[in-house]
């Protein structure tokens, strides 16, 4: 739906990025009837990208439960890859 007055978007549910990355939308717009005249309608093509928000707690599949496993706490700069063995 899009507000009429403030043209804020709004969606029925919540948007997930997981299932979906990004949205096309044609939007029409018409001016109301004035002295029985109609204006065409005005199409806007909106492009939506959903960012990720981490909404998922982490899982770890490996080592398998109950044998050692030992975590290394580093600060990585953005674009670092850590890599481990």
């Amino acid at each position: 739906m899009v507000d009429p007055e403030t043209g804020v978007i709004y969606t029925r549910r919540p948007l997930d990025r997981e299932t979906l990355s990004h949205y096309t939308l044609h939007v029409r717009a018409q001016s109301d009837v004035i002295s029985g005249l109609v204006e065409s309608p005005d199409v806007a093509v909106v492009f939506i990208q959903v960012v990720d928000v981490n909404d998922n707690a982490p899982q770890v599949t490996y080592p398998l439960p109950g044998s050692a496993f030992h975590f290394k706490q580093t600060t990585l700069q953005e674009g670092e890859a850590y890599h481990y063995s």
